[in-house]
């Protein structure tokens, strides 16, 4: 089949394409169609196979479906001829003008593509990384040691005193808010830890109750109904934490107390140089994005945040009434929409990375990689490699490939060393999240402006 393919630049990351094909292939195409499907109709008054093609032709519904046919394997041929072009990266077809397939005629149609943008990565060279070190003091390694004291402390039951803060509690409540209402029993709460059993109002308020007391608690709602809490006190837990001493390093898995202080020393600084490492590598993918001023394909980034949106919303499914969601949908999709285009972004950068660097993955990094997961799982090797379709395998490829070509941008730029406390660097990294969450929150609200004045705009 000759098919003439001509390819307009429509901006760096999007091309129009149109499709030319001959008459003569038009017809083969709608000829061996029609045979194959003639074989299989039975019509009264004709033998099976040998109805006339112009009878079969006036029949509407036969005609349709002669016409879907070949206009979908004459499309499927021409974007199979384009796709020999390599020079042509294709991430999305946001839209296609398919029209219709005459005998006798030309076929012709267009369609939008959208390209893997070039990206320009020599600017690695020009770029300074802050890359962090963090120093970790006896006050850190004190800090873990009390969490494992946590862990294998105990609960003794208390009834000679009033509940504070730190003590486990059984609570059963009584929720009611406009027309939705529910109740509780024994529902555990760990006064001052705030984990979302009870709203922190509700919670606080169980400070100073001894068991059997009831109390009731309502909490404004911004644009909503009332909260109300019946609350009860059943019972008081306080843990009980044990002796910091040689027999409570052996119960954590340590040889005496010393040991386990080096070894949560050693732990925490290994993970904080991993900690440091991953936070330069993320800097490094916002300085290159920057830098490089790389165009976000619009309809790929689309359905990049329309996946994020339809995990989300299966992950929340606990949250649903009934069939209504107790979020809005169009909200939590632009909350998203920053992160979406961080990680298109991203993508596009280390998959220039990939090309340029000619990374590939050998067949021992995969095994490694799924030894890990095989670990994590226990299970074998050889189960996961059974397990995973070709396509799951070509994607953990790609994550390694991705992984290694971040390492060599990483290894090329010049790096900026800072050193700095434990508790300067969880300092910075809040503000960080805020600014995030700020910056985010700013999206949002320019995208639902941008939407409404769309919505506004005169006809």
């Amino acid at each position: 089949m000759k098919i003439d393919i001509r390819i307009e630049e429509v901006s760096p990351v999007e091309r129009q394409v149109h499709f030319a094909i001959p008459a003569s292939d038009v017809d083969s195409a709608l000829n061996e169609i029609f045979q194959k499907l003639s074989r299989n109709v039975r019509l009264k008054g004709f033998r099976p196979g040998k109805v006339p093609r112009q009878v079969f032709e006036q029949l509407p519904h036969y005609r349709q479906a002669i016409q879907e046919e070949a206009r979908k394997r004459l499309i499927e041929n021409s974007f199979a001829e384009l796709m020999k072009d390599k020079s042509l990266d294709i991430l999305s077809i946001p839209d296609s003008n398919s029209g219709e397939v005459f005998r006798g005629k030309e076929y012709a149609f267009t369609a939008k593509l959208e390209i893997r943008p070039i990206v320009d990565l020599s600017k690695i060279n020009e770029t300074t990384l802050l890359v962090e070190e963090v120093e970790f003091s006896e006050t850190d390694v004190d800090r873990e040691i009390e969490r494992e004291r946590e862990r294998l402390s105990s609960l003794r039951d208390i009834d000679d005193r009033a509940a504070q803060s730190g003590d486990t509690l059984k609570v059963t409540y009584q929720f009611k808010q406009g027309d939705e209402a529910k109740s509780r029993e024994n529902v555990q709460v760990r006064l001052g830890a705030y984990l979302g059993v009870l709203p922190k109002e509700a919670e606080d308020a169980l400070v100073g109750m001894i068991p059997e007391e009831e109390k009731h608690v309502e909490i404004p709602v911004e644009g909503q109904d009332t909260q109300h809490f019946d609350l009860k006190l059943i019972s008081i837990q306080e843990r009980v934490l044990p002796e910091l001493d040689n027999d409570l390093a052996v119960d954590a898995g340590y040889t005496d107390l010393a040991d386990m202080r080096a070894k949560i020393r050693t732990h925490l600084e290994q993970d904080g140089q991993v900690r440091c490492k991953d936070r330069a590598k993320s800097r490094l993918l916002q300085q290159l994005g920057e830098a490089c001023d790389i165009q976000v394909p619009p309809h790929f980034l689309n359905n990049h945040l329309n996946n994020k949106v339809r995990g989300m919303l299966a992950q929340f499914r606990m949250f649903m009434q009934g069939d209504r969601p107790l979020f809005d949908p169009e909200a939590l999709r632009e909350t998203l929409r920053r992160g979406a285009f961080l990680e298109v972004r991203n993508s596009i950068i280390l998959q220039q990375a990939v090309r340029d660097f000619a990374v590939e993955v050998e067949e021992h990094e995969l095994d490694a990689e799924l030894a890990e997961t095989a670990k994590r799982q226990n299970r074998s090797v050889a189960y996961l490699k059974s397990a995973q379709s070709q396509e799951d395998l070509d994607e953990l490829k790609r994550e390694i490939q991705s992984r290694k070509a971040l390492d060599r941008l990483f290894e090329k730029a010049a790096h900026h060393i800072e050193r700095l406390s434990s508790e300067a660097l969880q300092h910075r990294i809040e503000s960080e999240k805020q600014e995030e969450a700020e910056a985010e929150k700013k999206e949002a609200e320019n995208a639902r402006d941008a939407a409404s004045s769309e919505i506004s705009a005169p006809a």
